[in-house]
């Protein structure tokens, strides 16, 4: 089942929003751009560019998307504030 929610996120470019995180709302990938757009409970949105696949991959099965996003996306890749 949780192979069908990462098809879905990686081949299909929808909204991944069935987890649990104190800080993360959401999250899609558009595989083509290497692009990543984060929704923060805060309603902020951040969208991440040359994100690789399997860092993505990766943060999809991470326990904590809060504690991953910090230690592997926030920093290591150039971002911009949508929102």
């Amino acid at each position: 089942m949780e192979n069908e929610g990462l098809d879905a996120l990686i081949y299909a470019q929808v909204v991944y929003d069935s987890f649990t995180s104190s800080n993360i709302k959401s999250f899609q990938y558009f595989l083509d751009e290497e692009r990543l757009a984060v929704t923060f409970k805060s309603d902020s949105e951040y969208y991440y560019f040359g994100v690789p696949k399997d860092i993505v991959e990766t943060w999809f099965r991470a326990s904590s998307k809060g504690k991953y996003h910090y230690a592997n996306i926030r920093m290591n890749y150039q971002y911009v504030r949508r929102r």
